[in-house]
């Protein structure tokens, strides 16, 4: 391990962070599809630091699914804000830096679902973190699926971590299946479109919805009616904390160290 390569991972866990690795550019240039690769975003890129952390396990426990909505917000701001530090030590110390954010804005107009300009899941199977489960989750030997991450783009040569070789995902489990309220997860893979519809159903994906229905009203006091009901409110709040997702099942059934 270089010098500079400590030196990052000990600012990370001076910042707070639970988990910290760095993965090889090149390896993520070969693996990613053209427009959410590491040298798309950084030319020149070498490494890309990844910090992850923890979520609560007590927030699982709330009847409230709010407590477990803006506790990715509350996540996601601390990760943008260690991601930013850790990107202006490098460039502090000579180096390209670009900290990638872990939440929005990502690109929403793709057919194929939305997707970030990088995938931090895949980000930190390459920096060792863990590995992709059933549920197309990352999954962490420390915090399993309850865990958020965040990646930094460097032109930096750091010393890469060895990836995880042990499957985490138990071979036979289901769980995140058949909780699944869109029916999105299958043996064969995530229909992304199909947990968007639940996952974003109270956010642009919700409002765009809601809008359609009352549009397509036949009378005023239908139109009245929906756009004084629960969603747009749900809608409205959602958007003032953040964004967070709806639906988080696929996280609170995973029995991979969430325990």
């Amino acid at each position: 391990m270089s010098d500079l390569t400590r030196q990052i991972k000990e600012l990370a866990m001076e910042l707070g962070a639970d988990l910290v690795g760095i993965a090889s550019a090149k390896v993520l240039n070969s693996r990613a599809p053209q427009g959410h690769r590491p040298e798309d975003n950084l030319p020149g890129t070498q490494a890309v630091v990844c910090l992850g952390l923890r979520m609560l396990n007590s927030i699982f426990l709330s009847p409230n699914p709010r407590v477990a909505r803006t506790s990715y917000t509350y996540l996601h701001k601390r990760l943008n804000d260690m991601g930013w530090a850790v990107a202006t030590f490098l460039e502090e110390a000579g180096f390209a830096a670009v900290p990638i954010t872990s939440d929005v804005p990502i690109d929403m107009m793709v057919k194929r679902g939305l997707w970030g300009d990088l995938s931090h899941r895949h980000a930190a199977v390459a920096a060792g973190l863990g590995k992709i489960g059933r549920s197309q989750l990352l999954l962490t030997p420390q915090f399993g699926a309850r865990v958020r991450v965040t990646s930094v783009l460097t032109t930096a040569p750091l010393t890469p971590d060895t990836e995880v070789a042990a499957e985490l995902c138990p071979e036979r489990c289901r769980l995140c299946i058949d909780a699944c309220p869109a029916g999105a997860l299958t043996l064969e893979g995530l229909d992304k479109v199909a947990c968007v519809k639940v996952m974003h159903r109270y956010n642009l994906y919700g409002l765009l919805r809601q809008m359609g229905r009352i549009l397509d009203a036949d009378s005023k006091e239908e139109k009245k009616k929906l756009a004084f009901d629960r969603t747009l409110a749900e809608v409205y709040m959602s958007l003032r904390a953040g964004d967070p997702p709806s639906c988080i099942e696929c996280v609170r059934v995973c029995p991979v160290a969430s325990r």
